[in-house]
């Protein structure tokens, strides 16, 4: 760990007022101005940059300041000002300070720790090479000393972290049904928009950002209160030494563990550096930029935990790792009661797991009253989550572990979730048994870190490889994938093989099957998924009803028709008035229930037995809102005045409509051949608004509007109506009408003005038409160097069988192995097609 010495910042609290105003600080070039554009357009808070108040109050510019008052006067006008500009903006606003404000002033540094006593302050980093594109003349070695003088300056006086990731350039590969997505300008701003309104969420509590993913069902429960979740267990040298692909690791995971590994040997110890501070943050904010799973921060503490040395460098480790904010942290159990408590006062929205693991030869039985009396000292610590961990030597070592979890179970509540397995290969029963967040493993890293064997004389001449001592005394690598674990599961008779099915007339035609089969697989499930072609309601209840029914995943054309098979509606089934998606009920305790327990619902998937309901959800609006949010450039970020386009009137276009609402846009706009279909769509959702305005007699508090917003619902009579002048051009678009009709071919060119281009999804089926490539695409890839970004079925089917397949099974889906089944499966339609072929199929 080479680099200045880190000087350990000021131990500042992590809690504070709703709406408490945000400050972004760090060096130029790092991004900060664009990061708090993204968070006042998100927020619709005031955006005020330190800079441009010196200019206001002066009439002058800094340079211009400092030549002609001098350097004493301009320092102490430049604090006035700073010390002005944060004392008149505690709420709602978010601040720039940069190196130029006085930030790196003595007396800077004292406003800005006083500020981040009841605010977030945010230092912003950059890599090196990245601020040398930006500075263009400046040296290297040159830029990485202010960083490293400046990042222990700026860090003493925050209390978050926020590295700004440079990507690559994006050369997304076009095709006829799927154009390029954009410029590679645009896509980085996009990720790194997405990524900084995940972490701002977060630092402050969730400060009123939807979340992409919050609206997924397994979004809405913890992954500890799950049965049977996962940790992604990664190396920090694994991302440091290796260039990962961080959405491949994430399949089958429910939490995404970082283990920081520097104390794992004490002849690895040396001073914890500011180098070595941004190494980590850049590791992981290149993991959460690429997840959608929590994120776990675990310092592994090693064998000398005991030593001062060591203890010193693991505290500058967790107290770095909290300035990132992640969602979990472990901590170990061996600190003192003071070090602890401080640490967990300090801990803001991070959930705090009290890690033990007990080494050596002689660990203690689980029966020993010892592991009780810890678990009593965790929870009483304020622990969220207690994970014990034991080597095994004896199969009886994994029943006992068993028996340990259910003595836990049986304390008066509130009591923690435990983890608590035996390490090691001869603990891997204990591990797939293990119910909450087992650190599992990936093919990727079994690969890289398989330990080398030490050859050992056995006498005579011969030798013999022997593990090496680490994995002979340490057991810390988990032995077991998440695949495994499930396959495991099943092969217990835990889980039972299902069969899904999807339904509607163009099923043979759907990519959805193989989508979620390959899915199954990749996670260890024997589950199978076919279409269905049947039109007939009570041979749909009929197949429903059999013990080994998995669930139903509707086409299009059959989804208003089958209310009647669902017994109990999602609320946002509800509120789009139709269902996509019908899984059976077998806990017959809610079945009584509109689902008033999604917990329930998800631990008894894939679970076969009588049926005693379906529930019926919609899942296409999720996709819809996705394929949205993903394709939105941040020059559109949605805002009061922002409008939408819906092009159809059927399920898919009131999924759609729901979709933008949901996204706060306040003007929506319909259109569809027939003038009193739209009328019927808008007529849908007032009903549902005054409904919801109604029961809570106006009163906000007392429910969520189901809209997500107060709108404007506006018809256009035809394809040739003119945009109405008094409302901005459309940045959302979504057609939804059948391919084979005519109308669906283009876009009005007068309703495709939009200086900042929009987002348009063609959302008319899941399968290409067979005589011809998307129009509308074609239409709108010619648009793209105008901002127009064209997004199709291929994009929408991914997302909407991820909801899809959390519904099924009650885990998080494979989303890299999805979309490349559908990318692929489009890649065989678009060729079949462009041959004159028939559709293939498998």
């Amino acid at each position: 760990m080479s680099g200045a010495p880190y000087r350990p910042p000021a131990r500042l609290p992590r809690s504070f007022e709703p709406e408490a105003s945000v400050v972004l600080i760090g060096i130029r070039g790092t991004g900060k101005s664009t990061l708090a554009v993204f968070a006042s357009s998100a927020f619709q808070w005031r955006l005020v940059d330190a800079d441009y108040a010196f200019h206001e109050a002066t009439g002058l510019t800094h340079a211009e300041y400092k030549q002609r008052h001098g350097a004493h006067d301009y320092r102490a006008r430049q604090l006035g000002v700073l010390q002005s500009v944060l004392h008149a903006n505690p709420k709602r606003c978010v601040l720039v300070c940069g190196s130029s404000s006085g930030a790196l002033e003595k007396t800077g540094q004292e406003l800005l720790r006083d500020y981040a006593r009841s605010h977030p302050v945010v230092y912003v980093v950059r890599d090196p090479k990245s601020l040398q594109g930006y500075l263009k003349d400046w040296q290297l070695d040159r830029i990485t000393t202010i960083l490293n003088h400046s990042g222990s300056v700026f860090r003493s006086c925050s209390n978050f972290e926020f590295y700004n990731l440079t990507e690559p350039k994006v050369n997304a590969e076009p095709s006829a049904l799927r154009p390029a997505l954009s410029a590679p300008t645009f896509l980085t701003l996009n990720h790194l928009e997405r990524h900084f309104l995940k972490f701002i969420t977060l630092v402050t509590s969730g400060a009123g950002i939807p979340s992409l993913e919050s609206a997924y069902p397994l979004s809405q429960i913890r992954p500890e209160f799950r049965r049977y979740t996962y940790g992604m267990a990664v190396p920090l040298s694994a991302f440091v030494n290796h260039d990962l692909d961080v959405e491949e690791l994430e399949s089958g995971a429910d939490v995404f563990e970082l283990i920081v590994d520097d104390l794992t040997s004490p002849a690895k110890f040396e001073q914890f550096s500011c180098s070595r501070a941004d190494q980590i943050s850049d590791a992981f904010s290149r993991i959460r930029r690429g997840i959608i799973v929590p994120l776990l921060y675990h310092v592994r503490p090693g064998l000398a935990m005991d030593s001062e040395e060591a203890k010193t460098i693991y505290l500058d480790l967790i107290f770095h790792g909290l300035r990132l904010a992640p969602e979990y942290m472990s901590l170990d159990l061996s600190l003192d009661d003071n070090t602890f408590n401080e640490i967990v006062r300090m801990k803001g929205s991070t959930r705090i797991i009290g890690h033990l693991f007990v080494r050596g030869d002689h660990p203690p039985p689980w029966d020993s009253p010892s592991w009780i009396r810890s678990y009593e000292r965790a929870k009483w610590l304020g622990c969220d989550i207690v994970r014990f961990l034991r080597p095994a030597f004896a199969l009886e070592d994994n029943y006992a572990a068993q028996r340990f979890r259910d003595t836990v179970s049986n304390l008066p509540s509130p009591r923690p979730p435990v983890i608590a397995y035996n390490t090691g290969e001869m603990g891997r029963f204990s591990a797939c048994f293990n119910p909450v967040l087992v650190p599992v493993t990936h093919p990727i890293l079994q690969a890289l870190e398989a330990p080398k064997p030490i050859i050992a004389s056995v006498g005579g001449g011969h030798e013999r490889s022997v593990p090496p001592p680490d994995v002979l005394r340490t057991f810390v690598r988990p032995c077991v994938t998440a695949a495994s674990c499930t396959n495991a599961l099943f092969s217990a008779f835990v889980y039972s093989p299902l069969r899904f099915y999807v339904v509607g007339d163009a099923a043979h035609k759907n990519p959805c099957p193989p989508m979620h089969e390959v899915a199954f697989q990749s996670c260890g499930m024997p589950h199978t998924c076919s279409w269905h072609q049947e039109r007939n309601i009570e041979k749909l209840k009929e197949l429903a009803g059999g013990s080994y029914f998995g669930g139903f995943s509707i086409n299009d054309s059959l989804a208003i028709d089958t209310t009647s098979l669902s017994n109990l509606w999602s609320p946002h089934a509800k509120a789009v008035g139709a269902i996509d998606t019908i899984v059976p009920i077998r806990a017959s305790s809610r079945a009584s229930e509109p689902l008033g327990d999604l917990l329930d619902l998800m631990d008894t998937r894939n679970q076969p037995g009588p049926v005693k309901a379906l529930y019926g959800d919609n899942t296409t609006w999720l996709g819809v809102r996705a394929c949205i949010r993903r394709g939105l450039s941040p020059a559109n970020a949605v805002t009061s005045r922002t409008s939408a386009l819906i092009v159809g009137a059927g399920s898919t276009a009131r999924a759609a409509a729901y979709a933008v609402l949901q996204l706060g846009v306040k003007n929506l706009f319909i259109l569809n051949k027939h003038t009193e279909d739209s009328e019927g769509v808008v007529a849908h959702f007032q009903r549902l608004s005054s409904t919801f305005s109604h029961e809570t007699n106006g009163d906000s508090t007392k429910g969520t509007n189901p809209l997500g917003s107060t709108a404007e619902f506006h018809i256009l009579e035809s394809w040739d109506t003119p945009w109405p002048v008094d409302f901005r051009q459309p940045t959302i678009i979504v057609s939804c009408i059948s391919s084979s009709d005519c109308l669906a071919t283009l876009l009005p060119s007068q309703w495709l003005k939009s200086a900042t281009g929009a987002v348009v999804l063609d959302a008319t089926e899941y399968t290409p038409p067979s005589s011809s490539v998307s129009v509308l695409a074609k239409q709108i890839q010619s648009e793209a160097h105008r901002g127009y970004i064209s997004m199709g079925a291929s994009d929408l089917m991914p997302e909407v069988g991820f909801a899809q397949f959390e519904l099924f099974t009650g885990r998080r889906a494979p989303r890299n192995v999805m979309r490349r089944e559908v990318r692929q499966r489009y890649i065989e339609i678009e060729r079949a097609c462009s041959d004159g072929n028939s559709y293939p199929s498998r």
